[in-house]
């Protein structure tokens, strides 16, 4: 088991993206998989308030968690 930083493993920014997208598109119908790779590019500054953290076990990766301010517009 280990857990990265998105931003020390950007090439997983695809895939995360394509699970993200498919899990959660109906609450964003006009969104893409670029679109989500655009908002997840975001996340990569050093501060802790947007970051992606990615879970890897047996080197594939398995999930990811975000530290984000709010994620819907609606409700901080």
């Amino acid at each position: 088991m280990s857990i990265f930083n998105l931003k020390e493993e950007p090439e997983h920014f695809p895939t995360l993206a394509e699970w993200h997208h498919g899990e959660w598109s109906y609450l964003n119908p006009g969104g893409s998989v670029q679109k989500r790779i655009e908002k997840m590019q975001s996340y990569l500054g050093d501060e802790l308030i947007s970051s992606t953290y990615i879970y890897k076990q047996k080197n594939a990766l398995a999930g990811s968690a975000s530290i984000v301010e709010h994620d819907m517009q609606s409700r901080d």
